[in-house]
């Protein structure tokens, strides 16, 4: 996993707010498999298949399917951001670069 989100990182525009700030990190390969260990333990089954349903949505779908698709990712993940704040505190990652879980 690894592998494919430095894939996605190197597709990011080098001016882009996300990585600007990922150039800052130290440790980038840990953080990340520290906050998808986090996000998986925080996620409960029904938000999980959810979510890998939606995904599988949306390789098929284009268009206003597809950002209606992506919106629905996108608040899902946002109450289990929140969720894992009031448990364990905030994530590391900088929320500028959350999406690049969803590009792999």
């Amino acid at each position: 996993m690894i592998g494919a989100v430095h894939k996605a990182i190197k597709t990011l525009d080098p001016q882009s707010p996300c990585a600007i700030q990922l150039s800052d990190i130290e440790n980038l390969d840990e953080i990340i498999v520290e906050e998808i260990e986090i996000i998986c333990k925080a996620a409960v089954f029904n938000e999980i298949e959810r979510i890998l349903f939606l995904v599988a949505r949306l390789k098929k779908t284009s268009g206003p399917k597809k950002e209606s698709i992506i919106s629905d990712i996108k608040k899902m993940a946002e109450v289990l951001v929140t969720r894992i704040k009031a448990e364990s505190g905030p994530l590391k990652l900088p929320q500028s670069c959350r999406f690049i879980f969803l590009i792999i």
